[in-house]
């Protein structure tokens, strides 16, 4: 009798953990390619946790899986042409049943991309280049940030015009600007875990297209940083099948 209880008490202990991951309500809209690009006000959200119970974005498919499962783009592989396409984009709102914290949400929005995207896929660990950012011989440069950034917050980054400026930024931030601009992912072996502000300038007209790219050698010298170039392992996500969404 006793194991007999014991059993019942797990099953229903599995089943609200099943249910935890679950959103209790959930929309998704295709936005039509007929809205334009680039977006207007209103019509680009990346993926976010708009309060404990609430989760929106406004973005393609890529980008939902990414903040799903916690990996950078290029650690997502596979997949149509279309999942990142920043054409077809796809609204989420999402509220949960009681207060989550991220994992949580990660746990529920996996569950969506499974029941409406039809999302399947695998892990699999894989070596490639990447840059190291290192602290250089003399020591970092960089301004520790004051005011409203200088605590929770991402910080504010500004590229143009021959200046890339950032406000209360922390290295996870300047880490993800720098890759976006480079020819392979950049990770961060700093050790700084403050925000930071500073202004650099570069020559614009010198550069192929809109990526900062090897100006950006000389710029994190200028902040007594250093990009190496090495080989690092990530786990991949690997996208084995997916499907336009089932709408709501």
């Amino acid at each position: 009798m006793r194991n007999s209880l014991q059993f019942a008490v797990l099953i229903a202990l599995f089943a609200a953990a099943s249910q935890a991951r679950s959103f209790d309500a959930a929309s998704v809209k295709a936005i039509p390619e007929t809205v334009g690009w680039p977006p207007r006000a209103g019509y680009w959200v990346e993926p976010k946790i708009e309060d404990p119970q609430r989760f929106r974005a406004l973005s393609q498919l890529s980008s939902l899986i990414e903040f799903a499962w916690g990996v950078r783009d290029f650690q997502l592989l596979g997949g149509p042409a279309w999942i990142r396409e920043t054409r077809v984009r796809f609204e989420v709102q999402a509220m949960a049943a009681q207060p989550s914290n991220l994992a949580q949400f990660r746990q529920m929005l996996q569950a969506l991309l499974a029941e409406r995207f039809n999302l399947k896929k695998h892990r699999e660990s894989g070596e490639i280049p990447v840059y190291a950012l290192v602290i250089g011989k003399n020591g970092p440069k960089l301004q520790p940030a004051e005011g409203e950034y200088a605590q929770n917050s991402n910080g504010s980054v500004d590229i143009g015009k021959g200046i890339f400026r950032g406000i209360g930024i922390p290295m996870s931030t300047l880490v993800r600007i720098l890759t976006e601009n480079m020819e392979r992912p950049v990770v961060d072996q700093t050790n700084l875990t403050g925000r930071y502000d500073f202004t650099l300038h570069f020559d614009q007209s010198s550069l192929p297209d809109w990526r900062l790219g090897p100006a950006l050698f000389s710029l994190m010298q200028d902040l007594g940083l250093k990009l190496e170039p090495q080989k690092a392992s990530f786990e991949m996500l690997v996208i084995d099948s997916v499907d336009r969404p089932s709408e709501n």
